[in-house]
């Protein structure tokens, strides 16, 4: 019978073992409407960026694109760090027919490895000042690592808790037998 000293121990390593483990890879979901145009296209919110400038942007290459319904296209959709004015850019394969929309930065963390907020931006369509709308759904939410760990866990760290846990189930038992 498992005592309540390791029942605790091992209770606290699965807690620790499912707060430290990764949110799951998922479609991210955008659709951006300027006027009457909407685009909407899906990325993999564990893609990296096809290209990107550190501290500037994060650039997709090959995004399927589909404007008010039409057939997907691919696009090179880029989003731009606070540093580069914010928002998304949209631009046929070359860099060709380029539309940027600057406003708020829509992602955390570095170019490198963006993670997308879901939420709604109000955008502006560079050099026409229109006004445009970024919805963004489906991104990955942590839900209690964010609160209690600002600072990224090792990936190995689950597997270290769940050993350290393991062990101190065996040194309980073994006291428990020699008692």
């Amino acid at each position: 019978m498992m005592t309540s000293r390791a029942t605790l121990i091992l209770l606290a390593a699965l807690a620790t073992t499912a707060i430290a483990t990764p949110a799951q890879a998922a479609l991210v979901h955008f659709t951006l409407t300027s006027g009457t145009v909407k685009g909407t296209f899906t990325i993999d919110s564990a893609a990296k960026p096809t290209v990107y400038s550190l501290g500037k942007y994060a650039d997709y290459h090959g995004v399927e694109i589909y404007f008010n319904k039409f057939p997907a296209r691919p696009y090179e959709v880029t989003f731009f760090s606070t540093a580069s004015g914010g928002g998304i850019g949209i631009a046929a394969p070359g860099g060709y027919d380029k539309s940027n929309f600057g406003g708020l930065q829509v992602f955390a963390g570095l170019v490198t490895a963006p993670k997308f907020t879901n939420g709604t931006y109000t955008l502006t369509r560079a050099p026409s000042g229109a006004h445009a709308t970024l919805v963004i759904s489906g991104a990955p939410v942590a839900l209690f690592a964010a609160a209690l760990s600002p600072v990224p866990l090792p990936p190995g760290f689950p597997l270290f808790a769940t050993a350290i846990a393991g062990l101190g189930f065996l040194g309980a038992r073994k006291r428990s037998a020699l008692a």
